[in-house]
Formats: structure tokens, C-alpha cells, sequence
């Protein structure tokens, strides 16, 4: 059974998630380096862009400053995310410690553990994509890297100049009816994790080598307006 890195941070402000996640990407080596596991949260809620999108041209940047909401770009692309009262993870690894054969294979893979969490809730959980009818919209929960915990969806959906269509289908855990201690839900999505891949997950804290790259990319990138906004470095 192959091991696996845990790191719990908690809650982090959003230049601090983003530089964090980006720095343990940066500082991984396949040949040498064990593949990870990440928990976090963000406190305070923050609005993360994806990584070519036009923030100005997306946000209602008046408001976000108005109601103090940060703004910040991820390294990855995508829509527009409101991270609040979510429990959000980040795996890094290479594609062998996988035994990937495609990106299908690979989305269920890295996936899978989310459907084990819900189970373990009490759930009726699968891939969208394999109970759906035709012509409905699928689900977008599993894209995003986290588990909600509460809506803020319609809270959210304030800081967008244009609707956002399919967003308002989004399903919090809490509007389920399963409101879990975080401490329990951290647990059954380690268990379910290492089921599902068939790891063994050891928690450990970031190395030095990458705390010193998050903190170098917090402060000149992530806390940069220039990159926030319009993605320039």
C-alpha cells in the first residue's frame, strides 16, 4: 500500500490557499517525492478566478471591495468560485501513482473518494454523468475540489455581472439534511479516500523548501493585484 501525505492546514485567506497549493505543485518531483492529500478551508470567504478569465470583465470588483470580498486568480482554469463554509482539497501526484489510462479514467480515480464521502453520510451518490437523462444539465459539485457545507451559492452569485446558468442547482450538504462535525467529515473523506485509492494517508505539515516557495509566491503573486486581476506577473 502506497503512502500519502495528509496536510490539514484549516482555513487560510485566499492568497495564502493559492500560493500554498501552487508551492507543493512546484516543489513536487515524481521520482522522488510522495503524493498528497490536502484539506483546507478559507477564512475569510473569497472569490477565486480562474486562471483566464477577465476579472474585471466577470466581477463587480465596486462590490467585492465594497463588502470587503477578496479577489484572487488560481493557477488552474475554470469559473468563478465563492468559497465559503466548505471543507476543499488539493491532491498533487503524478499519473503513475494512479495507474491512469485517460482523462475519463482519471476524473473518476481522483474522484471517486468524494462519492465514498457522501455514502458514508448517508447519501445516494454517483457521477452525474452516469444517471443522467437526457437533456439535463449535469452537476458541477465535484468540479470544484470541495465539499459545501452550507449554500452561499445565491450569496455569491451577487459579485457576477452575468447569471451564472446551472449554478443555483448546486447542493450543500446542510440543504440535505447532513450536517456533520468538520472533524468527522475530514474523516470520512480520509477513510474514503485511502478505500478508494488504495493509499495509506500519514499527516504531516508542509516541508520548509515548501513553506519558502508559498511564502515567495504569496507575496509577489497571489497578493498582486496585477496577477489577481488581469493575470500578469
Amino acid at each position: 500500500m502506497h503512502s500519502w501525505r495528509l496536510i490539514d492546514t484549516g482555513p487560510l485567506d485566499g492568497p495564502a490557499n493559492m500560493a500554498l497549493d501552487e508551492a507543493l505543485l512546484s516543489c513536487f518531483d515524481k521520482e522522488r517525492s510522495r503524493p498528497l492529500l490536502r484539506l483546507y478551508g478559507w477564512a475569510p470567504p473569497a472569490l477565486s478566478v480562474g486562471r483566464y478569465q477577465a476579472a474585471g470583465a466577470a466581477l463587480k470588483l465596486d462590490l467585492c471591495a465594497e463588502e470587503d470580498v477578496p479577489v484572487v486568480r488560481r493557477m488552474t482554469g475554470g469559473g468563478i468560485i465563492y468559497h465559503a463554509q466548505e471543507l476543499t482539497y488539493s491532491i498533487v501526484c503524478a499519473p503513475e501513482h494512479l495507474g491512469l489510462s485517460g482523462v475519463k479514467d482519471g476524473f473518476r480515480r481522483l474522484c471517486g473518494f468524494l462519492l465514498g464521502t457522501y455514502r458514508r453520510l448517508g447519501l445516494d451518490a454517483s457521477f452525474a454523468v452516469d444517471r443522467n437523462q437526457a437533456g439535463e444539465r449535469l452537476g458541477a459539485i465535484l468540479q470544484h475540489g470541495s465539499i459545501p457545507l452550507e449554500s452561499r451559492v445565491l450569496h455569491g452569485l451577487r459579485y457576477l455581472k452575468e447569471p451564472a446558468p446551472g449554478a443555483e442547482g448546486s447542493v450543500s450538504l446542510a440543504e440535505l439534511g447532513v450536517t456533520p462535525e468538520l472533524s468527522q467529515l475530514k474523516q470520512m473523506l480520509v477513510e474514503s479516500f485511502q478505500e478508494c485509492l488504495g493509499v495509506s494517508l500519514s499527516a504531516e505539515s508542509p516541508s520548509e523548501e515548501e513553506l519558502r516557495a508559498a511564502g515567495g509566491l504569496e507575496a509577489k503573486k497571489y497578493r498582486s493585484s496585477r496577477w489577481n486581476m488581469d493575470g500578469q506577473l
